[in-house]
């Protein structure tokens, strides 16, 4: 995948909008280099000059200029027009890159939900932070600045060269040169801010991943009074930011100070030979002509110094865009139409000579043989520390068997849509988070109202002879997961999850830790309601609750 893989889909989707916008930005270009030109016109109303070059409105359809106030009069109108066509083309230019970021965000956060989970263990999602923001700004500015906008730019710049030619061909080989000159030396100046700003976007990815990791540690930090040692670590940190802004801000602000510099040389240049030509009596422009000039010329002055900045857009985008690519290039878990579905029959579950590791050096788990009865209650012999975790993610297919099968009613997991084998199974785990910011959104999937009653029903069934103030009700804040609850309440959500979800495989994650007497009590007769029907699997070191009797163990030899 390259940027261009990126852009031009983006592009020919939106063609008509796209050459649209190219359209009125041409004619708002025209009307920036007519009006500037056409004060000629006025200075020969006023001072009864004879400029052959400004006769040129004469060519246009109605002549209603032939004095000042009728020139004023047309170029009011010009004004108009050209304020209306420069705010299409902002307004357009504006609405195509918050399209373009739009599908670009919505295609990145699907893709950041369908990496394998191994990339994220391995690497952290904290160094994504930035891609909803700094990155996509950038990407955006890509296509408004560096091509929508440098396009239009280059129309007008093009236009204004023409006129400058025919004025005057000294002039413009004197601009034309001034312009390639400059361009050239910002172009090289950028290659150096770019090394500098991957510094330093670097950097300020890597704090920021720094303070989420810290953040998500704070109660250990308060606790084991880490405070004063991981503040020194972010100043550090800090500086080191600082320094690399102060490489990018001095490179940076060089080249928008050396811009402006050079093009105002070029102006010098300009009225230099003016001047000779004058004291030669060899100028072949008048007093209103050289007026527009100078007119033009400030007016394109801003457009120039756009044109030549544009590269840095360009380079800045390059570095985002390598960053996204990084991102749709990281593997992703297979799920589409190209696998055939789970085809449930009684929810035999079997691991054959499965081996997992999370480094190529010794694995977790090898050679693992063994099956889960369908309809009854299992019990996985393993504890903390043990693997554990990994064995639910297996199950799930969070994690990838680097050997062996997981099989399924006889089908391989490897060959199935893994979204079809969880339409099957739910989990009970504090290891799969709670996603919602009340009780109702974190239990329920539908969000509709209609669910809302259910919901109601089943929490009152769990938890009745609780203490009311242990009691949680469907419109209670759950934040970030479950951190302003107990243990006992997060634990009561998981199940409840499950339960609503009406699958006939259910995983549970240590059944009974952290529990609330009649919690459990609860939960423990609606999961003995359950065998012979659904197939319960525990997973735990330790099994003593008389409710349940375990029909099949399995001990995971370590």
């Amino acid at each position: 995948m390259g940027r261009n893989d990126l852009i031009l889909p983006f592009i020919r989707q939106h063609k008509w909008r796209f050459l649209a916008t190219i359209i009125v930005g041409m004619v708002a270009n025209i009307f920036v280099v007519l009006i500037p030109v056409s004060l000629g016109k006025f200075f020969d109303l006023l001072f009864q000059f004879q400029s052959h070059r400004a006769a040129f409105l004469d060519l246009l359809p109605f002549s209603f200029w032939g004095t000042v106030p009728e020139y004023l009069w047309f170029l009011f109108a010009m004004i108009l027009i050209l304020l209306v066509f420069q705010f299409l083309k902002r307004y357009q230019t504006a609405i195509l890159g918050e399209l373009y970021v739009k599908q670009l965000r919505e295609r990145l956060y699907q893709q950041q939900l369908k990496i394998e989970s191994l990339v994220y263990d391995n690497r952290g999602a904290g160094r994504y932070l930035l891609r909803h923001s700094g990155d996509l700004k950038t990407i955006q500015n890509y296509l408004t600045k560096g091509i929508v906008g440098f396009l239009t730019d280059i129309i007008l710049i093009l236009i204004a060269l023409l006129f400058l030619l025919w004025l005057n061909k000294t002039i413009f080989l004197i601009i034309l040169i001034g312009f390639v000159a400059t361009s050239l030396s910002v172009f090289l100046l950028n290659k150096i801010l770019f090394k500098v700003s991957v510094e330093r976007r670097n950097t300020r990815s890597g704090l920021l991943a720094f303070v989420s990791r810290q953040l998500n540690a704070v109660n250990a930090i308060k606790a084991f009074n880490k405070d004063s040692t991981e503040i020194g670590k972010y100043n550090k940190r800090s500086a080191h930011l600082y320094d690399a802004g102060k490489s990018f801000q001095g490179i940076y602000n060089f080249i928008l100070v050396a811009i402006p510099a050079m093009l105002y040389l070029v102006l010098l240049s300009v009225l230099y030979v003016v001047y000779v030509q004058k004291t030669n009596n060899s100028l072949t422009i008048d007093q209103g002509e050289i007026i527009g000039f100078l007119l033009l010329f400030i007016t394109i002055l801003p457009i120039f110094r756009r044109v030549i900045r544009v590269s840095s857009v360009w380079e800045l985008g390059n570095i985002s865009f390598k960053k996204l690519i990084n991102v749709f290039e990281l593997p992703i878990e297979k799920n589409n139409g190209d696998r055939p579905a789970y085809q449930y029959d009684k929810g035999h579950i079997e691991f054959k000579k499965v081996t997992f590791g999370y480094t190529d050096e010794e694995p977790l788990f090898s050679n693992l043989d063994f099956t889960i009865q369908p309809k009854k209650a299992n019990q996985i012999k393993i504890g903390n520390g043990e693997g554990k975790s990994t064995l639910l993610k297996l199950i799930a297919g969070i994690y990838k068997p680097d050997l062996g099968d997981i099989l399924f009613d006889g089908q391989a997991m490897n060959n199935l849509d893994l979204r079809s084998i969880r339409k099957k199974v739910t989990f009970v785990s504090d290891e799969l988070e709670l996603i919602g910011r009340t009780v109702f959104e974190v239990v329920s999937y539908s969000r509709k109202e209609s669910k809302l009653s259910k919901t109601e029903e089943l929490l009152e069934q769990l938890q009745r002879d609780v203490p009311n103030s242990l009691k949680l009700d469907v419109k209670d804040k759950v934040v970030e997961g479950g951190k302003n609850l107990s243990k006992s309440q997060i634990k009561l959500l998981h199940y409840t999850r499950a339960i609503l979800s009406n699958k006939p495989i259910i995983i549970i994650d240590e059944p009974i830790r952290n529990m609330e007497k009649n919690t459990k009590r609860n939960i423990m007769e609606w999961l003995a309601s359950q065998k012979g029907e659904k197939t319960l699997v525990f997973l735990c070191r330790t099994w003593k609750e008389s409710t349940i009797e375990i029909d099949h163990v399995i001990t995971l030899s370590q």
